[in-house]
């Protein structure tokens, strides 16, 4: 891991990691467990919580390789942040064809192919317009 990788992870995630405070006052759908009567409500956008889970498994990864020693990787939280990244894979369930690349490879390599994506550039500034906090690290 390189100071490099490290800043371009950091680089994802705006400043106040995600976490946004919503105003009483924001026009809100029937939202689940929001409740109008608080002033002000303070949530995490899923896509930042999401790439925080891919972060802390590549983080424990690495660190596995690194030391040696899973004692300091903490296994309840790795196995939130899977079935987390899991279930928002299933939610979005993109239908993208990757063709069979030869008749070797019996799977595809994932490259190359075009996807429909929200606008992250967008969904970052919203977030960090109505940031709670200023911290700006992906941990």
């Amino acid at each position: 891991m390189t100071n490099a990788s490290e800043e371009a992870w950091d680089a994802l995630m705006p400043r106040g990691r995600g976490f946004v405070v919503i105003k009483n006052e924001t026009v809100l759908p029937q939202v689940p467990k929001f409740n109008a009567t608080i002033r002000e409500y303070r949530g995490v956008i899923s896509v930042f919580h999401q790439l925080h889970c891919v972060w802390a498994t590549r983080e424990a990864f690495f660190r596995l390789l690194r030391d040696g020693n899973s004692t300091e990787i903490d296994l309840e939280h790795l196995g939130h942040c899977w079935d987390f990244v899991r279930q928002a894979i299933q939610c979005r369930s993109d239908t993208t064809i990757e063709w069979q690349v030869s008749d070797e490879l019996s799977g595809s390599l994932g490259w190359g192919y075009q996807h429909q994506c929200y606008d992250y550039d967008a969904l970052y500034a919203w977030a960090e317009e109505h940031r709670w906090g200023d911290d700006k690290s992906i941990q």
